[in-house]
């Protein structure tokens, strides 16, 4: 195994989905099509190296959308995210970040339009990297 390829999301509108993660996580859309075999709507958001496989099915979904544990995106400054996340009415599931790795980090969960859980990491020392816990 080399690395992560993509993280799948079914999604309930992926035009909501694609502008949610544009407008507040800075995801940029890389590509879109439709599936011929079953008409499901696709998209693929990127952010660095992190691509987000976006869809939304028209017709019989197998997979209730907001699907998987959550999703770690690095920013600059937690507190920051959350008083803008807050202004903007997205929903956290805490207001206040919380340590982890005995410091070395803190994090805030907040939820995307489908329910699905987006942990915002920030790097105590200052740098961007480090392995979220």
């Amino acid at each position: 195994m080399k690395h992560l390829h993509h993280i799948g999301m079914v999604v309930k509108n992926i035009n909501e989905t694609i502008a949610f993660y544009d407008d507040n996580l800075g995801f940029k859309l890389k590509d879109r099509w439709i599936n011929p075999q079953n008409g499901a709507k696709i998209a693929l958001l990127e952010k660095g190296e992190l691509t987000c496989e976006i869809i939304e099915y028209v017709k019989n979904p197998f997979v209730e959308t907001g699907v998987y544990n959550h999703m770690a995106i690095t920013v600059d400054d937690v507190e920051q995210k959350i008083e803008e996340f807050q202004k903007k009415g997205i929903c956290l599931r805490e207001g206040i970040p919380r340590e982890i790795m005995q410091g070395r980090g803190k994090i805030v969960f907040c939820y995307g339009p489908d329910g699905e859980m987006i942990e915002l990491y920030q790097r105590m020392d200052g740098s961007a990297e480090g392995r979220v816990e």
